[in-house]
């Protein structure tokens, strides 16, 4: 049997991956970092002059983002992990959606902001003590006391498992521990500024500010059959347009067995139109839909190009509450 989970590993480790066992450390007594609650309000499309806000109701937050920094499509909710080990993990970048492409490192400077259990509501200072989850993820980083939102928070400075430079600083609230970090992925300063600003403008929200957040419309629900009889007419019509509306927010590319890498929707989807441009014929066989692992399905396919091998190519297929989507094409 093709080994599967290798590709939904690969997947993951595109992602920012909390440690899971890190070493108890108490911080210095020494406040070395202080950052500013964000401002009260603003909107994304109240005027090109107001800055931008990513406000996060369900899991209580919001921070500002200066153009161009947008929500990655490579965050994740606690679908892609046990409910006990995260809540939340988004990740803020500048580049824009048809250059964002993740694969096993970190491509460009980020932001992220990780939400985790605290289930004894802890003090920040205890939770970092007994270990806590994503936050100074190596043994030697040194942890001093801060603020942040005007709340005890807790700080670090160091090196990450793939050689970029991370600063993280974290606060409790309630059964939630908050990580808000931003790494560099080379000695280029430029995006420090901005990604200070957009931690310093972090904001945990208070039960008025989350009641009066509007809530999105529920997604229709949509059956894995659905997207596999739509995936098999959109390839014989070469309709990209109809292919693009099975896709989820981010798709997986890969081959088993070799590292995947991850793209928005919106740069998959010009690829796409590109290489059927060029020639590129796909058969889909809409059934059986086969088990993937999780709550993860596949359907079989051929893409030919003009002049080569056919190849086996699975599209896999995810769900999203009861919606489900296409979530990527890995080739046998």
């Amino acid at each position: 049997m093709i080994r599967r989970a290798v590709v939904l590993a690969s997947l993951l480790s595109a992602c920012v991956a909390p440690a899971t066992t890190p070493p108890s450390r108490v911080p210095t007594e020494t406040p070395t970092v202080g950052v500013q609650t964000g401002a009260a309000t603003a909107s994304p499309a109240a005027s090109p002059l107001t800055t931008p806000v990513y406000q996060n109701a369900a899991e209580g937050y919001r921070l500002e983002l200066p153009r161009p920094w947008r929500r990655s499509c490579n965050s994740t909710e606690s679908q892609l992990y046990p409910a006990s080990t995260i809540v939340s993990q988004q990740i803020f970048v500048a580049a824009s959606e048809r250059d964002e492409r993740w694969g096993s490192g970190y491509p460009f400077d980020g932001v992220i902001v990780l939400v985790v259990p605290n289930p004894e509501k802890l003090p920040v200072e205890q939770w970092a003590a007994q270990g806590g989850l994503g936050f100074a993820q190596t043994p030697e980083a040194p942890v001093t006391r801060a603020t942040l939102d005007g709340r005890p928070a807790v700080a670090a400075a160091y090196e990450g498992i793939r050689g970029e430079q991370r600063q993280d600083i974290a606060v409790t609230s309630g059964d939630r521990a908050y990580v808000v970090t931003y790494y560099l992925t080379s000695t280029d300063q430029t995006n420090v500024p901005a990604m200070k600003a957009i931690v310093g403008s972090f904001h945990l929200l208070t039960e008025s500010e989350r009641a009066s957040t509007p809530t999105a419309a529920p997604l229709t629900p949509r059956s894995p059959e659905s997207v596999a009889d739509a995936l098999a007419a959109g390839f014989a019509k070469k309709d990209v347009t109809a292919l693009a509306e099975q896709l989820g927010s981010c798709v997986l590319q890969g081959s088993y067995g070799s590292d995947a890498s991850i793209a928005p929707a919106v740069a998959y989807a010009e690829e796409l139109r590109r290489d059927l441009a060029a020639g590129l014929a796909v058969s889909v066989s809409p059934r059986p839909l086969l088990e993937y692992g999780g709550d993860s399905r596949y359907v079989r396919s051929s893409w030919t190009r003009p002049g080569k091998t056919a190849e086996e190519v699975d599209l896999l297929l995810r769900a999203n509450g009861d919606r489900w989507y296409w979530a990527g094409a890995v080739i046998r």
